[in-house]
């Protein structure tokens, strides 16, 4: 899990995450927001949390996304989200 920092100095963070994406070792979990849409769009593993509103016309379809829909964004299940990142590292 990588959470933004300001203290952070030498862009660390960004060298850490992309040492991750690179070898693979991270999904993105994020809901209908921009750097999520942009995580799916270089290819990264990504977890999608969307309303029942929002998922029917910015739902992603790419093998390496799988979207949550629910009536309200928190109500999604956090038994929903380990299996959908099972289901992203097979």
């Amino acid at each position: 899990i990588l959470i933004p920092s300001p203290n952070v100095t030498d862009d660390q963070q960004y060298k850490n995450a992309k040492l991750l994406g690179d070898a693979d070792a991270a999904i993105v979990i994020g809901n209908d927001t921009g750097p999520t849409h942009m995580s799916r769009f270089v290819g990264a593993r990504t977890i999608m949390l969307f309303t029942s509103y929002d998922a029917g016309r910015a739902a992603a379809k790419s093998p390496n996304v799988v979207n949550l829909v629910a009536d309200r964004v928190v109500d999604v299940e956090v038994d929903e989200v380990e299996k959908a990142v099972e289901s992203l590292l097979r």
